[in-house]
């Protein structure tokens, strides 16, 4: 899990809030293909929601997404010893 109370924005954008909050709950599950060699690969894979709310004030009129929004993701790496 990801938060951030308060983030300050300041663009020359057309439509840009004043600030934001945002959280990200995201699980994943790791799999080591080889966890008992001295070189591992491993694979994660994971996906959950992410939750974006705008200040009230914006900088610039016009609508802002709020909500939240699906997220998926993968990555990849390798574990040496």
């Amino acid at each position: 899990m990801v938060f951030n109370l308060d983030e300050d924005l300041g663009s020359g954008g057309d439509v840009v809030p004043s600030g934001y909050r945002q959280i990200f709950i995201t699980p994943a599950i790791r799999l080591n293909l080889f966890p008992e060699t001295r070189v591992s690969p491993w694979v994660s894979l994971g996906g959950g929601l992410a939750y974006f709310s705008e200040h009230n004030s914006l900088n610039y009129y016009g609508p802002n997404p709020e909500g939240p929004l699906p997220l998926g993701y993968c990555k990849a790496g390798l574990d040496w010893t």
